[in-house]
């Protein structure tokens, strides 16, 4: 059995920008470079042709790609701020359903790309540092769109890394679904052992685990209300390796500069408590 120092150091996740999972970004208009290169072209019927630019400004991205009749093909390329960057192969979709001949046209037409396949990570100085296999899939019969990311881990071979579970609904009478926001997400150590699980429900729930499987917190929580006046209360239960329950955090949270609640109770290992306290701040934006 592995020992909780070594799985610590197993779950060790590279720590460069290029680790991000599923990035996009704005696309570039029809530009020429300073070496009189033409980049982001459409043709006249309106599909990507050649080399194409996205960035980002929010995580600071630059990717770059090329289309061939408005279809993703060859190796694509995420640069990312701190000089680390992530190459592999993309396909059409981004986080949609292909159904109709009409679908795919419309995605020709923007552009829209989504990773697949093998990708590697790489830092400024060019040295790999991870190898990463993405895949969709959609299930019909749970009526999910199942996203997948798998590291490569030594002898391991590739493990689970990331996943996220996408509701979907029929699109009428259309053969087809149309994708909401990600309903469950998973993310796993490198040791191939989960480490996150969020269902994302008015209901919600999220556990954190510890590198050794245990459960290292449990967070349950609730919204209330609706529009632009949301309520969340909750709770978070935090459990030490020994798998002891060392704190307990309830949050009451609003918006819009209301005074917002959180109290934290720590224990003792003798199940008793040792301290109490209550945090009130006010807040711009949702918190949770």
């Amino acid at each position: 059995m592995l020992s909780t120092a070594l799985l610590l150091l197993l779950a060790q996740a590279p720590d460069y920008q290029c680790g991000a999972y599923w990035v996009g970004g704005s696309h570039h208009d029809t530009f020429i470079t300073a070496a009189g290169d033409t980049l982001s072209q459409v043709d006249k019927q309106g599909l990507y042709q050649g080399e194409h630019v996205y960035s980002s400004s929010q995580i600071r991205t630059t990717t770059t790609g090329y289309f061939k009749d408005g279809w993703p093909v060859g190796e694509w390329k995420v640069r990312f701020s701190d000089g680390s960057y992530a190459v592999g192969p993309c396909s059409i979709g981004a986080e949609e359903v292909v159904v109709t001949v009409t679908d795919i046209r419309k995605r020709q037409e923007r552009g829209t790309y989504i990773k697949t396949g093998i990708w590697r990570c790489y830092t400024s100085a060019g040295q790999l540092v991870q190898t990463r296999r993405y895949e969709q899939r959609l299930d019909e019969k749970k009526k999910l769109l199942i996203r997948r990311a798998y590291v490569l881990v030594g002898d391991q071979g590739f493990v689970p890394s990331k996943e996220e579970e996408f509701s979907v609904k029929r699109n009428g009478d259309a053969p087809g679904y149309h994708v909401f926001r990600a309903a469950v997400t998973r993310d796993y150590y490198d040791t191939g052992r989960l480490q996150k699980f969020v269902r994302a429900e008015k209901n919600g729930r999220t556990i954190d685990y510890h590198p050794d499987g245990r459960v290292s917190s449990i967070e349950r929580g609730r919204w209330y209300g609706g529009g632009i006046f949301p309520v969340y209360t909750g709770f978070t239960r935090h459990y030490s390796l020994a798998g002891q329950l060392s704190s307990v955090t309830r949050k009451i949270y609003l918006l819009f500069g209301l005074v917002n609640r959180q109290k934290h109770i720590s224990y003792a290992e003798d199940g008793k408590k040792k301290s109490v306290r209550v945090r009130k701040f006010r807040a711009t934006s949702v918190l949770k």
